[in-house]
């Protein structure tokens, strides 16, 4: 099970309070894949809970609630199959729950009007004993139950905030590994994007920085100074030749004859 990070944790906190202050009509809204599924499975004592959890495409109608609750919890009345649906809802008396909802939906934004309507009325003793109900869904979900329901009471709302930098910390640890430019730059560029996909792209690895292309290989210097290189050669030779031959002519112009001597 996934761990539940601070903005879970505050939201989960909230919720907890509501119920305990008596509040039996709730809310609970975020972005699609945000996490809400989550918060509900941290809830303390939800494993082996006698709550109710729905979809909301499992119930297209009343009939389609009333039904679901009969199952959950089945009524003593001798001949309950026989009754209106609103008689078998006044007859069910769930048990109480432990500080949970007795009554959780997921998906409630895509509930009908006439469906939104009936929870209402349960959550504020219209239908027997209070029923404690939670409502799970997009944002949108504030704006359904005011079209469906003008005159009834709103929902207590909570809703699950964006998730921040320490939440993504605690569920990605591994982001604290990439270089700070490549972090901010990951974590800023999905802000709009669902936590599974803003967690994928955390954990792709770091691209590899391409190699310089090596530099082309220079010729040896005589190589590309062919030219130059022959004609200091010349020029050299010339010099020795030069210098080799000019002593001798110097010294025979200076050689001067020694004078005989008569004995």
């Amino acid at each position: 099970m996934l761990r539940l990070v601070p903005s879970q944790q505050a939201a989960l906190g909230r919720l907890e309070t509501a119920l305990q202050r008596g509040v039996s009509w709730l809310a609970l809204v975020a972005p699609s894949q945000s996490g809400k599924s989550t918060v509900l499975a941290h809830w303390p004592g939800a494993l082996g809970a006698n709550w109710l959890h729905l979809n909301a495409r499992s119930i297209a109608c009343p009939e389609d609630l009333v039904a679901a609750c009969l199952q959950r919890w089945p009524s003593s009345h001798a001949r309950i199959d026989e009754l209106g649906w609103k008689t078998q809802l006044t007859q069910l008396q769930p048990p109480e729950c432990s500080g949970l909802p007795m009554l959780v939906i997921d998906d409630a934004e895509q509930l009908d009007d006439v469906v939104l309507t009936v929870l209402s009325a349960m959550a504020s003793g219209g239908y027997g004993a209070g029923w404690s109900i939670l409502l799970v869904g997009a944002l949108s979900l504030g704006v359904r139950l005011a079209s469906a329901c003008p005159e009834s009471v709103s929902p207590t709302t909570v809703r699950l905030p964006p998730w921040d930098e320490r939440d993504l910390q605690m569920a990605c640890p591994e982001m604290m590994s990439l270089p700070e430019t490549l972090r901010v730059e990951r974590v800023t560029a999905h802000l709009e994007s669902s936590i599974p996909q803003r967690l994928a792209a955390l954990r792709e690895p770091v691209p590899e920085t391409p190699l310089a292309a090596p530099e082309p290989m220079r010729k040896p210097f005589w190589r590309r100074h062919w030219v130059w290189f022959i004609v200091s050669a010349a020029l050299v030779m010339a010099a020795i030749v030069v210098m080799t031959s000019t002593p001798s002519v110097v010294m025979e112009s200076q050689r001067v004859p020694i004078p005989m001597t008569s004995q």
